[in-house]
């Protein structure tokens, strides 16, 4: 039985061993498809192997598959500028070779190009009688040894080059998983749908932000919040042929809960498995089950991982405009303190008496719009008063916990028909939570409570009265 696993591929776990076992497969499946006539993916898989031998060799090399109608005579893949130009072909016999030879000595192409150089599509290793080297049309020498390459020697220079630059064996071996997730379709789609996937945009519009990143086989595009009122949502795109029709969306609260998460937490969510020595991974995304490279599953987890950061630094600017840093949030609220019932009736008790509309000349407290609601104040500027500024938020308490002496009292901010809502916040315009917080602990708090005791004894000498009457009778 095969062991099982719901581990991606990592970087980490990229070798020159996987960048073989990759190309044999590429091999076999085009043997496999030459046999039903099915040459689609041929085509495909000269523009594949242009783009390694283009990252190997430092050149660029351009598929005539692509540029022109139909096979160009002689080669597949040509640098007009270094002069250079590949054949690649799944034969290797010295027969084959030679009529490629003798195709592009024939051909006006010989005349733009110094070097041919032939790719054969196999691990094995070919050896030809002599002469092991003969003359192009151009006066050029071709060599059986030096001018011919196979998956051997493509790898040797691999790892050379990832010796030198890190990371270069991961980057080849995506450009090859384009061959599996192209679906014997166009290459050229596909080449262009790997470009636009690898695009990174982030700019800022209005109240959102624009971002987008992707690895050539996956793209997240987010819409991320600039303000308290936007929330985050965000759309996931793939390459691969059978499943690049299916654009997954999220959401703020499945972000959240689901996918804003620790490693360990979004395999367990998302990962159903592969088998160890295979590559393909079964993941659950959303209502969606997905069978894709295991690697192509570590970068849906980087993305994400990515996009978090990205979230959260933006609503810490956020909170820090609004004076919220150190202020936990629930749902649309700020919770900034707790109290017992008895001071918020206390409050609410002073704010009546201090209503925006006052003309009392106490116009540093008259600041209060009640509405006769007991779980919320709005704090608005004095009519009879010099405006100095706008005083904006809304104060509230929460009377749904279970300890009911004890309230919850959260800020929001404030609103002003000609500002937007992240502008205005100078605790003069609009309150900022802190600011709101300091200024109810320090000084509405003890004004209530001052106010309440000597403007509320006839009430209580009232109130006293009536419990003595009802007690008699």
């Amino acid at each position: 039985m095969q062991e099982t696993t719901i581990e991606y591929i990592k970087d980490k776990d990229i070798t020159i061993d996987s960048i073989k076992r990759r190309l044999c497969e590429v091999a076999l499946d085009i043997k496999k498809n030459n046999k039903i006539n099915l040459t689609d993916i041929n085509v495909i898989c000269e523009e594949i192997f242009g783009k390694i031998l283009n990252e190997i060799f430092d050149i660029n090399l351009v598929s005539m598959s692509a540029e022109v109608s139909g096979n160009f005579i002689a080669v597949d893949l040509i640098d007009y500028d270094k002069k250079i130009a590949f054949q690649v072909t799944s034969r290797s016999d010295r027969k084959k070779i030679e009529n490629t030879i003798e195709k592009f000595n024939k051909s006006d192409i010989s005349k733009q190009i110094d070097r041919l150089n032939i790719l054969i599509l196999d691990d094995q290793e070919h050896t030809y009688y002599k002469p092991e080297k003969t003359t192009l049309a151009n006066n050029n020498e071709f060599s059986f040894k030096d001018n011919i390459y196979n998956f051997r020697k493509i790898t040797d220079l691999i790892r050379e080059r990832n010796e030198r630059e890190n990371g270069f064996i991961i980057k080849i071996y995506d450009d090859i998983n384009m061959v599996f997730d192209s679906g014997r379709i166009k290459y050229f789609s596909i080449v262009k749908n790997t470009e636009l996937l690898t695009s990174d945009v982030y700019y800022e519009s209005d109240e959102t932000a624009i971002w987008k990143h992707g690895y050539g086989d996956i793209q997240l595009t987010a819409f991320i919040p600039l303000t308290y009122e936007k929330k985050i949502s965000c759309l996931l795109e793939f390459r691969q042929h059978d499943i690049a029709a299916a654009y997954i969306t999220f959401d703020q609260e499945r972000l959240l809960q689901d996918y804003f998460v620790e490693e360990d937490e979004f395999k367990t969510k998302h990962n159903v498995g592969r088998y160890v020595d295979e590559e393909m991974l079964y993941m659950q995304i959303e209502n969606v089950r997905l069978n894709i490279n295991a690697h192509t599953g570590y970068h849906i987890f980087k993305l994400f991982s990515e996009l978090k950061d990205q979230y959260f630094e933006s609503k810490k600017l956020i909170d820090k405009k609004l004076g919220t840093e150190a202020i936990r949030k629930i749902e649309d609220k700020y919770c900034m303190m707790t109290i017992n019932k008895q001071q918020w009736n206390e409050i609410l008790f002073f704010a009546r008496k201090h209503d925006w509309f006052s003309d009392d000349g106490e116009c540093e407290w008259n600041i209060f719009n009640n509405n006769w609601s007991n779980n919320s104040l709005i704090l608005f500027p004095n009519v009879h008063d010099e405006i100095r500024g706008d005083i904006l938020a809304k104060i509230s308490v929460d009377y749904s916990r279970e300890n009911i002496s004890m309230l919850d009292v959260f800020w929001e901010p404030g609103f002003k028909f000609d500002k937007r809502s992240m502008e205005g916040f100078d605790n003069l315009v609009k309150w900022k939570a802190d600011y709101t917080l300091d200024w109810m602990k320090n000084k509405l708090l003890p004004e209530a409570q001052d106010f309440y005791k000597n403007n509320n004894h006839n009430n209580n000498s009232n109130m006293s009265l009536l419990k003595k009457i009802f007690r008699k009778i």
